[in-house]
């Protein structure tokens, strides 16, 4: 590639004043520069990559590369260094010269701020053509706004701050055009100055780019389409700097946490009404159709399973780190389990589906045919703000209420783990809930539970219900949400992990649709200003009693209390003050419940999960660490197998 530097004008002529023989045959390559691309713009640069590519016939893909380097005299036309006329005489034996490609920059490249030209003050962006041997490319139309270019504007969000100037590189090609005969903008400058970010002049259309941080390091790929709609933002704390298809160069994705905002429960997915994913039921598997080579199928199966969970539901659109979702399965059209898991970057840019997990699975919901079941899920934000959904059989319907969100830096609330207390057992405390009954319950200043506390983490557990129903848990004082908590049946007792914002009067209310049902509240931690904060992982399996990973192979007994390290381990520090934890407890031989508490206490008289006879359950658990490092789970009666994943950590 060589550089011309001059007075930039805005065509270049390709015509027959150079001339290339081939074999006999004469190619005509010429080129001039007659107009000044834009007022006040005394100097460019002209990229030019060569002067003819020599191919072989026959052998599409067997081809040398002929460079040919140009000057740029004063009255603005080209020169061969070394031959008269400007003819050359570069020879391609048996074969024929193709295009000549050439780049073009409105102003010299290093001569703005920091390095490269200035996406902020410059007239125009830069501009790529490729054309064939022997024709005219006419006026070369250079992105500006005079000539339909737009220019996007955005912030760098870091939750470290002190964003600096000239700290974002940017490159950037439009991918549609790029045949011989066409042209695409393209650009390479700093983006930034401080947090403020912008990609210079460009037009419409889609990009292949490159974002590096001259910082640390890190440096991306991604594929994207931009219009004069779309907001340029890089999020550094974000998988992918947020974007939806990334891949890695350079560096990794960050590993990051930070403090809880909750929220009013609202509801983010559910394909019954083609919300979050409006292309039906979640099918079987993770979304790969590596066998299809169907483009639009392939896209289509990918966006069955997955979702957007930043920007709606009020989560903000960055400096998100992870969503707590209630989670709930419905209509399973067969046994199968669901996992969620961060929306990974690929491993090739290219759409070769290798982006997809591998490795050891894990699960959050485990369910039965037919069953209507939630469970709280911890979600990593992956690349674009997205989750993905695996689904291990059949097809089903998925919704998701979001409850709160941890951002990625400073603010919002740390999380304290508390030895479990039941503080509500209606079967002893005012009797069952009646149908659309709705109840206040105090949560602060109780049961460890500090008035400062911002929300509350309950484990919920629906004992006896009379007929197929739910309970919602919301703050008081605000108006009853359109989600749920629960799904209970006949005859059923279910629980599932509360996380919900605490309202006033420091109560929640919760409400009880349909049937009469009993209702246990223990109180298992709470989020605050004195916290710590709470960093989430990529779900990793820790223990499993069916095959002995990291436990006796056997299954829990009656009575049995067995520990688990979890510090050290699936990601989590040695000093990790408390963990979360999806547990699973299956191949009950008779109803039962299982306890999750710190390690050095006694039992506490609470549960985390209830079993019935044969069937899977869920549910997620979060819970201080106890001596050693370790947390121990309790079974009460017969034996069942418990399978443990962690899904993050607090510090």
């Amino acid at each position: 590639m060589k550089k011309i530097t001059g007075v930039l004008a805005a065509s270049l002529l390709l015509g027959a004043a150079t001339v290339i023989s081939t074999g006999g045959v004469a190619h005509a390559i010429s080129a001039s520069i007659d107009k000044v691309i834009a007022p006040g713009v005394s100097a460019g640069v002209l990229y030019v990559d060569n002067g003819g590519y020599c191919k072989t016939p026959g052998s599409p893909n067997d081809s040398t590369k002929q460079q040919q380097g140009y000057n740029y005299d004063a009255s603005g036309r080209f020169s061969i260094p070394g031959v008269p006329g400007y003819t050359n005489t570069v020879s391609c034996p048996g074969g024929s010269p193709t295009s000549l490609r050439a780049e073009i920059y409105p102003v010299p490249y290093g001569a703005a701020d920091c390095v490269g030209w200035d996406p902020f003050t410059s007239p125009a962006g830069g501009l790529h053509l490729q054309q064939a041997a022997g024709t005219n490319i006419g006026t070369v139309t250079l992105p500006a706004q005079s000539t339909g270019g737009i220019k996007l504007f955005g912030k760098v969000i870091s939750a470290a701050g002190n964003i600096g100037n000239c700290r974002i590189k940017v490159d950037l090609f439009q991918d549609d055009g790029f045949t011989v005969g066409g042209r695409g903008a393209f650009g390479s400058f700093i983006a930034n100055k401080g947090d403020d970010l912008t990609t210079g002049w460009i037009y419409a259309g889609n990009y292949s780019m490159f974002v590096s941080d001259l910082v640390t390091g890190t440096v991306i790929r991604v594929q994207t389409s931009f219009d004069a709609s779309t907001r340029f933002d890089i999020d550094l704390d974000a998988s992918c700097y947020g974007f939806d298809l990334c891949t890695y160069d350079k560096g990794a994705p960050p590993a990051t946490g930070g403090g809880f905002h909750p929220l009013p429960p609202a509801r983010i997915l559910d394909t019954r009404s083609g919300l979050g994913i409006s292309n039906g039921r979640v099918r079987a598997g993770d979304g790969s159709l590596r066998t299809e080579p169907n483009p639009d199928m392939r896209l289509d199966e990918a966006n069955n399973h997955q979702t957007k969970v930043t920007g709606v539901g009020g989560v903000p659109e960055h400096g998100v780190s992870a969503v707590l979702l209630n989670m709930t399965v419905d209509q399973p059209s067969a046994d199968s389990w669901l996992a969620v898991y961060p929306k990974l970057p690929r491993t090739s840019i290219f759409e070769d589906q290798s982006w997809f997990r591998t490795g050891p699975g894990t699960s959050n919901l485990n369910f039965r045919k037919g069953q209507t079941l939630p469970n709280l899920v911890l979600a990593r934000v992956g690349a674009g703000g997205r989750i993905m959904l695996e689904n291990y059989a059949g097809e089903l319907n998925a919704i998701a209420d979001v409850v709160g969100w941890f951002d990625t830096g400073t603010g919002g609330d740390g999380f304290t783990g508390v030895t479990p207390e039941r503080i509500l057992d209606t079967r002893g405390q005012g009797g069952a809930f009646g149908p659309s009954e709705t109840r206040h319950l105090t949560v602060t200043n109780r049961a460890s539970v500090p008035a400062e506390a911002t929300a509350v983490v309950l484990n919920v557990t629906q004992i006896g219900a009379t007929a197929f129903g739910y309970l919602t848990v919301w703050p008081t004082g605000v108006n009853q949400p359109n989600t749920s908590n629960l799904n209970g049946a006949p005859g059923r007792t279910r629980p599932n992990l509360v996380v919900s914002k605490v309202g006033t009067s420091g109560q929640v209310d919760i409400f009880n649709f349909a049937g009469q049902s009993d209702v246990a509240v223990d109180v298992v931690g709470y989020f605050s200003a004195r916290g710590g904060k709470v960093y989430p992982l990529s779900p990793a399996r820790i223990m499993d009693t069916r095959s002995g990973f990291r436990t006796t192979a056997e299954p829990l007994g009656a009575n049995e209390v067995r520990n688990i390290g979890v510090a050290g381990v699936g990601g989590v520090p040695p000093n990790a003050t408390a963990v979360i934890v999806n547990v699973t407890g299956t191949q009950s031989t008779i109803g039962s419940f299982l306890t999750v508490f710190p390690t050095g206490q006694a039992v506490p008289v609470t549960s985390s999960l209830n079993l019935d006879m044969g069937d899977p359950a869920p549910n997620l658990v979060m819970m201080k660490v106890g001596q050693g490092g370790q947390i121990s789970i309790a079974n009460a009666r017969g034996t069942a197998h418990v399978i443990i994943d962690v899904m993050g950590y607090v510090l």
